[in-house]
C-alpha cells in the first residue's frame, strides 16, 4: 500500500470525500492518504451525501476508520 502522508510534512492537509461517490474512489483515497485524513463532507452542491454514505457502507470499513471519516477527523480538525 502506498502512503503519501505519514512523515509529518503534511499533517495539516485533510481531504473532503464529498465528490467521491463510488466506493472505489473512497477506497483509493484511503489507500493513498489514510482514513485519518478523510472528512465526510456535505457541502458538495450536487449531492445530499447519500451516495457517500452508501459507498462507505459498501466498503465495510472497520468501525474505527468509518467513525473517523464520519465524525472523529472533523472533531480533530475543529479542535473539539
Amino acid at each position: 500500500m502506498y502512503k503519501l502522508f505519514g512523515s509529518g510534512d503534511y499533517d495539516n492537509i485533510w481531504f473532503d470525500i464529498s465528490p467521491f461517490f463510488p466506493a472505489s474512489m473512497i477506497k483509493a483515497a484511503i489507500e493513498v492518504v489514510g482514513a485519518e485524513k478523510l472528512l465526510f463532507g456535505s457541502d458538495f452542491p450536487f449531492s445530499d451525501g447519500s451516495e457517500n454514505l452508501a459507498a462507505l457502507a459498501e466498503l465495510e470499513l472497520p468501525p474505527r476508520e468509518k467513525g473517523a471519516i464520519l465524525e472523529g477527523n472533523a472533531l480533530e480538525v475543529l479542535g473539539l
